[in-house]
């Protein structure tokens, strides 16, 4: 049956289609008034600005390519049908949009490097709910990046007592890690956040657990970020890529403990970044 999309989705729809359509026909003029000026000989004008309107034509597809991404994460049944169907309010429409012409193996997606997002956390409630908080964004963003995002894989790296699972695993990708012993923790003031980087030594030690990670880059995050914009993969294997925090700075008194290890470093030399958000190479991680 027919598609019924509210108001405000279908006009957005409408537009973006009919800016599209124009663009086109502007793009059969342009070809045929690029075709007479090769043949006199003078076509770099009419060549500037066809390419022009080749860009304009490829922006107003990404927009409607952002729109249904939206569709399928609020109503995926709803968002399959209208676009299967090809009926409803916007069958028009859709009919000239249809699903996303490019793919992150075709060649519109070159130079593409994705990586694999780890969001390192522990099972009690509080960091429950900011999971599913920072879960929710990240497929949101992932879906504004468009067919050539480079946010490929997520996975919830949760440490639990004995690794056992807390209930969430169904709404999110997740692999679980031992807590550190009560013991050891401690040890160091009840520092549970402890907890997070010894998650991510265990998935590293384990092959098993590293099969699972979907690319050679990871992000590393903790449930209390929220992605405003899709992140691009600003790493190189040998370069990774951090967030600034412009009140961490070490002080000269902890150079004993920088030297331990990287001994031909200082205090002076310390970047102000934390362990999250990092992106970086899995064999620099290692």
């Amino acid at each position: 049956g027919a598609v019924s999309l509210s108001p405000k989705l279908e006009m957005h729809l409408l537009r973006l289609t009919s800016t599209q359509q124009r663009i086109e026909d502007q793009l059969g003029i342009l070809a045929t008034a690029l075709a007479r000026l090769e043949q006199q000989g003078s076509s770099s004008v009419g060549r500037s600005q066809f390419n022009r309107r080749i860009h304009a034509k490829g922006q107003a597809s990404e927009a409607v390519d952002r729109l249904q991404q939206k569709m399928r994460m609020e109503d995926p049944q709803k968002a399959e049908e209208s676009e299967e169907d090809g009926r409803g309010a916007a069958d028009a429409s859709r009919g000239k949009v249809g699903r996303s012409r490019s793919g992150p193996d075709s060649p519109q997606c070159d130079g593409r490097v994705p990586y694999h997002t780890l969001l390192t956390s522990q099972g009690n409630p509080y960091q429950q709910w900011q999971s599913r908080i920072m879960y929710f964004h990240w497929k949101k963003q992932q879906a504004a990046g468009g067919a050539c995002t480079e946010m490929e894989g997520f996975t919830r790296l949760c440490a639990t007592p004995n690794g056992a699972p807390d209930g969430l695993e169904s709404e999110i990708p997740t692999i679980f890690t031992h807590t550190l012993p009560e013991e050891v923790i401690a040890s160091h003031f009840y520092f549970n956040v402890l907890n997070r980087p010894e998650s991510i030594r265990q998935l590293l030690a384990s092959p098993s657990l590293l099969a699972q990670i979907t690319s050679s880059f990871v992000l590393v995050l903790e449930t209390d970020h929220v992605l405003m914009q899709p992140i691009p993969n600003l790493a190189t294997p040998t370069q990774p890529a951090a967030y600034v925090f412009g009140y961490m700075h070490a002080q000269p008194a902890q150079d004993y403990i920088i030297k331990r290890y990287w001994p031909e470093g200082s205090s002076k030399q310390l970047q102000p970044v934390g362990p999250s958000p990092l992106l970086i190479h899995l064999d620099q991680l290692r």
